[in-house]
Order: structure tokens, then C-alpha cells, then sequence
């Protein structure tokens, strides 16, 4: 699935009621998520770098129109100067990101403290062991070293949005 930053509100629905049958719990997931992607639009906002899988573009959620609308909202952020969209095709062959998605942070100041967050069904866990978080760091860099580079990412993205 696309990460949570970057996902639309239809997008969302779609996933959360594929888990869920409660309108209300849909509702107040759906209110928390638009909260968290203000990270992305304050006046100082964090470098954001993403990788996704080729095979997310293609993995319908939802109706055409509401991926239509995912992909060309990740298409129009990924130009933004502080986001970084790198796509991971899958002529890559296999990586240990398909084991699982995670998310590294880095808390301001930079070098302060760095944590890998691994996102699960219900729940996410917050890593910050150093030595862990190293390794989730180099998979983190290898998986990117595999990916396009920003601009075949975008050329990807904008051929699929249409």
C-alpha cells in the first residue's frame, strides 16, 4: 500500500474498510490521518523520502477513480522540494523490504536520534535500539540504491496516472 503521508482520504477509506465494519472507527482513522499529513505542508517540514513498490501502483484499492486520484496526488507531492518519491521496480528482485514496511526517523536536531518504526496490521513498533536501527538503515539504503532515481520515478508515476 501507498505510505500513510501520502495516501488520500478515498484511498484510505478503501483500505481501512477492507479491516474494519465501524463507520465511526473509519471516520476517526481516516480525521487522524488527514492530521498527520500537515507534517508534510507545515511552514518546516521534514526531507521525506519514500520508496514504493512498483506493484503498489498497480494493486487496485478502492475504484479507478480512487486510484487515479492516489497516484496523481503521490505524482503532484513527490515535486514538492522537502519529498523525495523514489519507485522500486519489480525487476529488482527480491529485498528485505518485502518483508515488511518500516519508516526511519530522524528527530531534529539531525543526529539527535534516529528510530525505525515498523508498521504492522494493527499497530506500529518503535525501534531504537542503534544496532538495529543501523540495520534497518542499510536495508533502507540498498532498497534505494534499487530503485529509480526521482526523475524515471516520476516519469513512472505520470505514465501510470494517465
Amino acid at each position: 500500500m501507498f505510505p500513510g503521508l501520502l495516501q488520500t482520504r478515498n484511498y484510505a477509506s478503501a483500505l481501512f474498510s477492507t479491516r474494519l465494519s465501524d463507520d465511526a472507527s473509519i471516520s476517526a482513522l481516516l480525521d487522524f490521518r488527514r492530521d498527520r499529513h500537515r507534517i508534510l505542508t507545515d511552514p518546516n517540514p521534514p526531507q521525506y523520502v519514500s520508496i514504493i513498490n512498483e506493484s503498489v501502483f498497480r494493486h487496485q484499492v478502492g475504484d479507478e477513480a480512487v486510484m487515479r486520484e492516489q497516484i496523481r496526488r503521490v505524482g503532484e507531492v513527490a515535486r514538492w522540494d522537502h519529498v523525495h518519491v523514489r519507485v522500486l521496480p519489480v525487476s529488482a528482485g527480491a529485498h528485505l523490504g518485502l518483508a515488511g514496511s518500516f519508516v526511519l526517523m530522524s528527530l531534529r536536531p539531525p543526529g539527535s536520534l534516529t528510530v525505525s518504526v515498523l508498521e504492522l496490521f494493527a499497530k506500529s513498533v518503535f525501534v531504537d535500539d542503534e544496532d538495529q536501527v543501523a540495520e534497518h538503515a542499510a536495508v533502507f539504503n540498498r532498497i534505494l540504491d534499487a530503485s529509480l532515481d526521482e526523475t524515471a520515478s516520476l516519469r513512472f508515476i505520470d505514465a501510470i496516472a494517465s
